[in-house]
């Protein structure tokens, strides 16, 4: 996401379900949307899907207990997959969590695979979003806090929508 080049221009790009999140740097950031910026024709819109961090889940003191394994059954394989989040990390100065996902993979009951994952991300404030978007030559039409077009509100959705200039 951070560099790219598709040798054409779009009319529209979306960047959906909060992938910016993954970037992991104020610098990343920036040169992700530098490198949407060069793709898009004059006037060309880009979308962004964030969410709005809510502070009591950004404190790095915050004691997290692990959440609820939550389990779905894969019709194709005939397995039963869990995943619990086992364990949590803020970094209040860089802006990121990292998060252990522990996944359990069992069929009639009796466990076949268990893995983790790690899930880092950084959260960016409305604020900040809106300062990248003027740093990197975008023009900011409308900002939402939902897909049904709500004004911005305190730890819901930021969706955002710009226009190359």
């Amino acid at each position: 996401m951070e560099r790219f080049t598709l040798h054409r221009r779009f009319g529209l790009a979306i960047v959906a379900y909060r992938a910016f999140h993954h970037l992991l740097s104020p610098d990343a950031q920036r040169s992700c949307l530098a490198h949407l910026r060069r793709h898009l024709r004059r006037g060309g819109r880009l979308v962004i899907h964030l969410y709005d961090p809510r502070l009591d889940l950004c404190d790095p003191a915050a004691v997290r207990p692990p959440s609820a394994r939550s389990t779905v059954h894969d019709p194709a394989s005939g397995c039963d997959v869990a995943v619990a989040v086992t364990d949590r990390v803020n970094d209040a100065v860089t802006q990121t969590l990292s998060e252990i996902w522990r996944w359990t993979v069992s069929r009639n009951g009796a466990v076949v695979r268990t893995f983790a994952d790690e899930l880092r991300l950084r959260w960016t404030y409305r604020y900040e979003m809106r300062y990248l978007f003027e740093l990197t030559g975008f023009t900011v039409l409308a900002e939402y806090s939902d897909f049904k077009g709500s004004p911005p509100r305190y730890g819901a959705e930021q969706v955002w929508v710009v226009a190359r200039m």
